[in-house]
């Protein structure tokens, strides 16, 4: 390995690097960032990679564990190394500053796979959001946190959907069942749901069960039964890396449909159960007049700030890591209850007694109803406001700030504190 970098800072990232997870994604937006940044020297431990799904261009030199401890030896200044991963894979690094960046989506904590040691292992966390700020101090960290978001992009204008995008993303539409009692299926365009379409709302789902999808289906039946109802809900279904759908998505969509008391009507929706590349999911964004959350908890919420980055609207409550994405009086926030339950297929990593934040009976097809009444104007102005907060949470020119007031205090811990954004405090956790 090249010696050229001992008079740099190393910047070592660990975690999934090159897939196209909301994990990924993220940890390439903030090691971007990083690389900017004069006298630093990036380097990646691309932890999970699937030849199936490397995807994602990992702009940096990657080098494996073995490598890590070379760069560290010959760094005359003290590497950094950033553990973006999860907790169970916060391994502490001898001689570097180690820094734990998470995600997690109930505020249930987790006293066994060791979680409070390896939180202990750390110097520092860079929290996604205050939530989980807040969870890690609540699991006993003592170190600094800061809060360090996921940067994103915010463009002045809406991107241009051309029809040529909106031809290539194919969807499986289901109408009303027939006689047989089958629903009537077809693939179609999106550009031909979206010339369909009053409204066309859009969700990023899966079969995770905190994902809320018999909720949102349930509160999409009521709205539906309106005669007069022309609006149209497309779910791209993210089953890449979350619970899946089997080989055959139409039947076994058609059977979550049945459970939810579909049959006899005409569900106007439409599936996406293929993989979008970024260009496409743009487009699907682009197209539609509002994005629809049902989540019971988020670490962050990627698909929500993408909506407003595409100047969408959004529809989702505002609890977990969400709370910091939208502003406090959001018009279109879902309310929500927090209740203490286990829930049906989860993974073994959430305790049986995690609290999740559960839409209220009504509360969604009740934002549909009012989006659906809100006039141009008034739904620019839900953009501006949103788009506006979201800017100030997690810009890419207020991550440089953030960053550079850490990294600051990396490099010289005996300087006064600069100002950065501090880590909100929400309720006290259980």
């Amino acid at each position: 390995m090249s010696t050229s970098i001992t008079h740099a800072v190393p910047f070592i990232v660990r975690g999934d690097l090159r897939s196209e997870t909301g994990y990924a994604r993220a940890a390439r937006a903030l090691t971007n960032l990083v690389a900017r940044f004069p006298d630093i020297a990036v380097f990646g431990i691309d932890l999970h990679p699937n030849p199936a799904d490397c995807g994602g261009n990992f702009a940096h030199m990657l080098i494996d564990e073995s490598q890590m401890w070379q760069v560290v030896r010959q760094s005359t200044q003290t590497p950094i190394v950033l553990h973006y991963t999860g907790i169970d894979d916060f391994v502490q690094v001898p001689g570097a500053v180690n820094i734990g960046a998470f995600y997690w989506e109930t505020d249930t904590l987790v006293h066994q796979r060791h979680w409070p040691l390896r939180l202990a292992g750390m110097d520092r966390i860079w929290a996604p959001t205050s939530f989980l700020g807040t969870y890690a101090r609540a699991s006993g960290f003592t170190g600094d946190v800061t809060v360090v978001p996921w940067p994103h992009e915010f463009p002045d204008q809406a991107p241009a959907v051309r029809p040529g995008a909106l031809e290539s993303i194919q969807a499986l539409y289901f109408g009303r069942s027939g006689p047989s009692g089958r629903f009537q299926t077809q693939t179609v365009s999106l550009r031909k749901i979206r010339s369909e379409a009053r409204n066309l709302f859009v969700s990023v789902q899966s079969l995770a069960p905190r994902k809320g999808l018999p909720i949102l289906l349930r509160e999409w039946r009521n709205h539906i039964d309106d005669p007069s109802c022309q609006d149209i809900l497309v779910l791209r279904l993210a089953f890449r890396h979350a619970h899946g759908i089997n080989a055959a998505p139409a039947e076994h969509f058609e059977a979550i449909l049945k459970t939810i008391g579909f049959d006899g009507v005409d569900p106007r929706i439409a599936i996406i159960h293929d993989h979008l590349p970024d260009p496409q999911l743009s487009a699907l964004y682009g197209a539609c007049d509002s994005y629809v959350s049902a989540s019971y908890g988020e670490g962050f919420g990627g698909p929500i700030i993408e909506a407003i980055s595409a100047h969408r609207p959004v529809i989702a409550p505002r609890h977990t890591g969400i709370a910091d994405l939208l502003p406090t009086d959001h018009p279109l926030t879902v309310n929500s209850v927090r209740k203490c339950v286990g829930l049906k297929g989860n993974v073994s990593a959430y305790p049986y007694s995690s609290s999740w934040y559960l839409p209220l009976p009504g509360e969604i097809a009740g934002r549909l109803r009012d989006f659906a009444a809100m006039d141009a104007s008034r739904r620019a102005a839900v953009v501006r406001k949103a788009r506006q907060h979201a800017i100030d949470f997690c810009s890419s020119w207020r991550l440089i700030a953030i960053l550079g007031d850490e990294i600051a205090r990396i490099r010289a811990p005996a300087l006064p504190p600069m100002a950065t954004q501090p880590a909100q405090e929400p309720a006290m956790l259980s």
